[in-house]
């Protein structure tokens, strides 16, 4: 049998050091900050029904240039993000809208999925990005 691990009772928990960025629903928050991370999610945010994955893409971007913004970072900071497209014969195009976003010399571990989105969506993004450090 293996052994059990005891783990310390840490008490009543407290979340000061984690930082959280406006809430857009119960649960959410528009970005999470700890230990010098930031954790962040881009959506089309404004997309118009028949917007492709150009245009959807752009918007998704947008919102993340916005978010990370707000937790006081930027996409030059970007370590690794997850892309999620509805349709995976989108890869190329979301990806040069995504190469156009970077910044000269940036980039990130990327992997991108195919999954189901909410009605009208193409894309999301969930990035993990280097906050930037307190003098």
């Amino acid at each position: 049998l293996a052994p059990r691990l005891k783990m310390a009772a840490l008490g009543p928990t407290s979340n000061k050091d984690i930082e959280r960025g406006p809430a857009p629903g119960p649960g959410r928050a528009n970005w999470v900050k700890y230990n010098g991370l930031v954790w962040t999610v881009g959506f089309p945010k404004g997309k118009a029904d028949g917007d492709d994955i150009t245009e959807q893409t752009r918007l998704a971007l947008a919102c993340l240039d916005e978010r990370l913004a707000d937790a006081g970072t930027d996409k030059s900071r970007v370590l690794e993000a997850t892309v999620f497209l509805t349709n995976i014969d989108d890869k190329e195009a979301m990806d040069a809208v995504w190469r156009a976003w970077l910044p000269e010399g940036g980039g990130a571990s990327r992997a991108t999925v195919s999954v189901q989105l909410a009605h009208g969506q193409l894309v999301e993004m969930k990035v993990l990005a280097a906050a930037v450090p307190v003098p």
